[in-house]
């Protein structure tokens, strides 16, 4: 339900082909938000930076009325990730019609930090600024439409062994019912123009 949420993990062998849920259930609940109410939130991404991994996820403050949408920071704190701190709310989503943020990428480019979104029914956002990850401060300088069409949604990334930023996306899917409902889309080499 909207008003509920927890994050648990699974752990897959490495062939990835058996899964497994991990006995220790959940591994973060929203006993650790210390009194503040976020609303759905999900849509897990990690990354590292100084030798740390961190954790981002979607929420709201606020049944998804608008102008609520939040981007919340979680810090691992054992390497097999069962135990995570909760950071703080990083980023507030100003525009009155996002009342819910999914899928928020956080990662750098050059001396810049950007960080994407997707607005529950609406076109993925970017945002480009800076981040001081141990404060838990993330602060846009532009913001922009990622992708202007109302097709894609839910971004990830991966740096590839050339260390180019590669950037996926899920295809929504036809609305006129042609036998299939959403696919990934193209991955897409992405950098920071001037």
């Amino acid at each position: 339900p909207l008003d509920n949420a927890k994050q648990c993990i699974a752990r897959g062998t490495s062939d990835m082909l058996v899964w497994e849920q991990d006995v220790e259930q959940p591994f973060i609940t929203e006993v650790m938000h210390d009194g503040v109410k976020i609303y759905d939130w999900r849509d897990p991404y990690l990354f590292d930076d100084q030798g740390q991994t961190w954790m981002l996820l979607g929420g709201n403050l606020g049944k998804r009325q608008g102008g609520t949408g939040v981007v919340v920071m979680y810090r691992a704190e054992r390497p097999d990730l069962t135990q995570w701190s909760y950071r703080g709310i990083i980023y507030r989503c100003p525009e009155w019609e996002v009342g819910q943020v999914d899928c928020p990428n956080l990662f750098r480019v050059g001396d810049k930090w950007v960080m994407l979104y997707s607005p529950w029914h609406g076109s993925i956002r970017y945002l480009v600024g800076s981040m001081d990850v141990t404060a838990g401060r993330f602060v846009a300088e532009t913001f922009g439409l990622f992708d202007a069409g109302p097709d894609l949604f839910a971004t990830n990334t991966a740096i590839d062994s050339q260390g180019r930023l590669v950037i996926w996306s899920w295809v929504r899917g036809s609305r006129d019912r042609r036998g299939w409902a959403g696919c990934l889309a193209l991955p897409r080499e992405v950098a920071l123009g001037p």
